[in-house]
């Protein structure tokens, strides 16, 4: 049996940004910025999900065409690794991990 059992906020739980902790608030600014407009109204797991992969798509390095510049290149695998970097963040601050019952 696993030590300790996730409990995970509601898909549709909408948490305003103003009660998100300090550093979950610059996260989701950051994506804010990146073009995620939709988390403007609040976090949520579907709508973090849903910027997620927009951003990734936006910014994976893979996605730049044939003739891109090192420095291109570079900026892009940055902004995809601030994208997933928050993405994970504030996925796991919508994690609730619970000691389980076998925990003393």
């Amino acid at each position: 049996p696993l030590p300790k059992k996730t409990v995970v906020v509601p898909v549709e739980v909408l948490i305003p940004l103003e009660k998100l902790h300090p550093a979950d608030l610059a996260r989701a600014r950051e994506l804010i910025t990146l073009g995620a407009a939709d988390l403007t109204q609040g976090l949520s797991v579907k709508r973090l999900k849903k910027a997620h992969r927009l951003l990734a798509r936006k910014f994976h390095p893979d996605r730049l065409a044939a003739g891109s510049t090192a420095e291109q290149v570079t900026r892009a695998s940055m902004k995809f690794n601030m994208v997933q970097s928050a993405y994970e963040a504030l996925l796991e601050s919508l994690t609730i991990l619970e000691p389980s019952a076998n925990a003393a």
